[in-house]
């Protein structure tokens, strides 16, 4: 099994390939037969990050809006 690292740069880097193909003057067929599998490599990335990935153990309703960031945001402060 590749991890998820590997799918997301290889689904990126394919999308990337399909959307410059028009400038690159590729054939419509090539185009759409590669727009139809852009979009199954989409769903198994997808599928992949939600296998394998690694929820966050914080909290959205505790005040950790952002997993990147170490400040709660909407703490009860005792204020009304």
């Amino acid at each position: 099994m590749k991890s998820i690292k590997e799918v997301v740069v290889f689904v990126t880097l394919f999308v990337f390939f399909y959307s410059i193909t028009p400038h690159i003057g590729l054939v419509e067929d090539i185009i759409f037969s590669l727009f139809l599998i852009a979009n199954v490599f989409l769903f198994y990335m997808v599928y992949t990050i939600l296998l394998k990935g690694n929820p966050s153990g914080k909290k959205f309703n505790e005040g950790y809006w952002y997993d990147d960031v170490d400040e709660t945001y909407s703490k009860d402060n005792g204020v009304q």
